[in-house]
């Protein structure tokens, strides 16, 4: 907690105390074991009959779709993922990813409190995309409420929200 309540304090244009500080963090939360009952509930979720599958595991933080701010892809996720090591190591992969320097300085430059944001991480059965897209509330040039945005592509929608593939969008 000292350490993100330092970084609040830093100058938006620091960059490398916001670097060096989310650093930190990311090592601290990615180096401490995950509490034993919550690595027991994941294991015991993932091993239950008829689980086992490939799952994808999503991060989901307080700050992501504000009216003034999206966090799209921001913080991490694994796809595709099988074995509960696995799945346990990508759990610690997204809470780090809140630290990570692109959504530290995002949140600096929207002027998100860091001390305000949390994250939860959903572990679900990967199902393969044959296509995949995002709904936006608002024109996404414009912010009008009254028109909605589809953007789509093929395949999984990490290749979308990563901005690896120009997708086809749709006003509604």
């Amino acid at each position: 907690e000292p350490l993100v309540a330092a970084l609040g304090r830093v100058p938006i244009d620091s960059v490398d105390a916001f670097s060096n500080s989310a650093a930190r963090i990311r090592t601290l939360i990615s180096t401490a074991p995950i509490p034993v009952d919550l690595a027991s509930a994941i294991t015991a979720a993932y091993r239950r009959p008829g689980a086992g599958c490939a799952v994808a595991v999503r991060s989901s933080a307080t700050a992501e779709d504000l009216p003034t701010a999206s966090f799209a892809g921001m913080q991490e996720s694994d796809l595709n993922l099988s074995g509960t090591d696995a799945v346990l190591d990508a759990v610690r992969r997204c809470w780090a990813s809140l630290w990570t320097d692109r959504a530290v300085s995002y949140r600096a430059r929207n002027r998100i409190p860091h001390t305000t944001v949390q994250l939860a991480v959903v572990v679900r059965r990967h199902v393969p995309g044959e296509k995949s897209g995002v709904l936006f509330t608002a024109d996404m040039a414009t912010g009008d409420r009254g028109v909605c945005s589809i953007e789509a592509t093929y395949g999984l929608g990490e290749a979308l929200v990563s901005g690896r593939v120009n997708p086809d969008t749709y006003p509604i």
